[in-house]
């Protein structure tokens, strides 16, 4: 079984400030790709919240130490203020477990 993790990521130019537990906030999780996306894409309950400018969801499968390693990300446009699909953005490098640590 699966579930996809959303979490929102504040990048400010610094790789340590997207580290566990610091510029980052699960918001959690729901059972298919299509309803985690659609909340990313309609900002549900405010997940910008002025901050984070990423989202990553990432389908994550029961058991422990479980990542998705290709995950989904999204940037936020300012101007046009949604989410937009997006490239692994670099600080990205080399990390996993964004929402489960």
């Amino acid at each position: 079984m699966y579930a996809y993790f959303i979490t929102g990521i504040t990048y400010k130019g610094e790789v340590e400030t997207v580290l566990p537990n610091r510029g980052q906030r699960c918001f959690g999780y729901l059972s298919t790709f299509e309803e985690a996306e659609k909340a990313v894409l309609n900002n549900s309950c405010d997940i910008w919240e002025t901050i984070h400018e990423y989202v990553v969801i990432e389908k994550v499968e029961d058991g422990i130490h479980q990542y998705d390693f290709n995950p989904t990300w999204y940037k936020w446009n300012l101007e046009k203020e949604c989410y937009e699909k997006t490239e692994k953005p670099d600080f990205a490098d080399g990390y996993a477990g964004w929402g489960i640590g």
